[in-house]
């Protein structure tokens, strides 16, 4: 990750790990994690990588089930908070690298986890080290947030920071874009977008009111899902969506 991009990130997320809340592991289990993990199927005596791994929860998830996990962060905050979650697991290994300049061998692991760390890098060295790692027939999948909604855009570009709406992340997050999924099939042999959720409402909830009325959060959810299931054309705006590739 280049130079002030990347210790821009890595003092954010150190400063978040230090607020950051333990969420127990049967909510972490919404409907883009359920649909990852269905992605990369059975992962008995596989080698897995976490990318961008956090405060390691999924990394935990899947070591429970895997051969081998390996979760890599920027974030020294985040890894401690991540390695307590180890509990003695001989299959699990935290560790401080730059998902850009992995320090493994080539087509180290049999699939490739991530959770919104796509976004926060270079997308062609970004994909370029992820397909390096993966094995031959291999498997990438990627919960990510994508810039296909024009309505969230606008709401992105020009409402967000400005008039009391807060901004979160980091100044060099960006979602992803048609342009990065042309990257992303220039690299691998199979790319596809899967969507079983809607998140739209939900984030207008989050930025704006911040999850304060749980009247009006069950009605975003609520509206959500009626969408969702009403008009599948919508489904691809929505702003968290699943990327699968496979080498």
């Amino acid at each position: 990750m280049s130079g002030n991009i990347g210790e821009l990130e890595r003092e954010f997320f150190d400063e978040l790990a230090k607020s950051i809340q333990m969420v127990e592991f049967s909510k972490t289990t919404d409907s883009y994690i359920r649909c990852a993990f269905r992605a990369l199927g059975n992962l008995r005596e596989k080698r897995v990588l976490d990318v961008g791994c956090g405060d390691g929860k999924n990394t935990y998830m899947m070591a429970a089930r895997a051969g081998s996990v390996f979760g890599i962060d920027i974030s020294m905050g985040m890894l401690k908070r991540a390695d307590t979650l180890r509990e003695g697991r001989k299959n699990l290994f935290i560790l401080e690298m730059d998902s850009e300049n992995m320090g493994f061998r080539e087509e180290a692991f049999d699939l490739i986890f991530g959770g919104y760390i796509l976004h926060h890098l270079d997308i062609p060295p970004g994909l370029s080290e992820v397909y390096r790692v993966l094995k031959k027939g291999g498997m990438g999948v990627f919960i990510e947030n994508f810039a296909f909604n024009p309505i969230i855009n606008f709401f992105r570009e020009n409402l967000v920071g400005r008039f009391g709406i807060p901004r979160y992340g980091t100044p060099g997050e960006h979602p992803l874009t048609y342009r990065d999924l042309k990257i992303a099939k220039s690299f691998f042999g199979r790319v596809e977008i899967r969507n079983p959720d809607l998140n739209f409402m939900k984030l207008f909830d989050r930025q704006i009111f911040r999850y304060r009325c749980p009247i009006f959060s069950r009605f975003c959810g609520l509206f959500d899902r009626w969408m969702y299931h009403s008009f599948k054309g919508l489904r691809k705006f929505s702003y968290t969506q699943v990327l699968v590739m496979r080498k």
